[in-house]
């Protein structure tokens, strides 16, 4: 049978496990995040501003959500690349490589990236908190 035969050999490969197991890793700590950053929006045990200017400071999230979004989009680009090297054999492994390594880039540089952005807010957030009137009078 010519073409894509789903009784072929599995092409085995220990390394990309590994490389696949990170790539997971990563999306699950994004998700972990965007939770922990929406939960601190919606949740009531912080100090929040009540003013309109330093609420503003919450809009930094928007971009982090954003590229924190696209870090789990190339991740499941490498889950893609890894069952391409699973289903298809005889497979381009060479090819297969060069997209996992350039989507598992992506996606480490774009939960950098967004991980910037929440330390960018929590700078904001933690200047208003300890220099504001209406920050001190709620703490005490």
């Amino acid at each position: 049978m010519s073409g894509f035969d789903l009784f072929q050999p599995v092409v085995d490969s220990p390394d990309f496990s590994v490389v696949i197991t990170f790539s997971q890793s990563i999306s699950q700590w994004v998700i972990l995040i965007v939770a922990g950053t929406t939960a601190l929006i919606l949740g009531k045990s912080h100090v929040s501003p009540s003013g309109k200017p330093f609420r503003l400071i919450y809009l930094l999230l928007l971009p982090a959500w954003a590229l924190f979004a696209l870090s789990v989009w190339e991740g499941v680009k490498v889950q893609r690349h890894f069952l391409a090297l699973k289903i298809l054999a005889p497979a381009d492994t060479t090819g297969i490589k060069r997209g996992i390594n350039h989507d598992l880039w992506w996606q480490l540089r774009l939960m950098e990236f967004g991980l910037g952005v929440v330390v960018a807010f929590l700078v904001c957030y933690l200047f208003w908190w300890t220099f504001s009137a209406e920050a001190a009078s709620d703490r005490s």
